[in-house]
């Protein structure tokens, strides 16, 4: 896996707003680092000058480059494929999980409950470690 150089950095990938703050301000109150962008390139853009976050909440319909694109450029990079990924979206119920098992990551449909989001970050940073 790629070595994780802040111990609880999550980048959030999200194109709302609101949705976006509400991630960053709860992961952030459980004492994660966040950084937030609004898309997949910009996730790449990130994941490329920086260090890398211990785990990707990913959404899945974005402007630019939308989650599938992200998750397809992210499976072709060694480094970038070892970071772990929660795929959070309201999107159709068979498109999610569908990518979600494809890439072998987790997936978490909107809307979502705040405690199940933040069991699966804790459960998948667990995993990882």
């Amino acid at each position: 896996m790629a070595a994780c150089q802040y111990e609880a950095t999550v980048l959030v990938v999200e194109d709302n707003a609101i949705v976006r703050q509400i991630i960053g301000l709860t992961l952030s109150r459980e004492g994660y680092r966040v950084v937030t962008v609004v898309n997949g390139q910009q996730a790449l853009d990130f994941l490329h000058d920086n260090p890398p976050p211990c785990m990707i909440v990913l959404d899945l319909n974005m402007p630019v480059m939308g989650g599938e694109e992200f998750l397809y450029h992210r499976s072709q990079d060694g480094a970038l494929a070892a970071i772990p990924v929660l795929l959070c979206s309201g999107d159709a119920e068979e498109q999610g999980p569908g990518l979600a098992a494809v890439y072998g990551i987790r997936y978490c449909p909107k809307p979502f409950e705040v405690d199940h989001l933040l069991h699966l970050v804790a459960e998948e940073r667990l995993h990882a470690a």
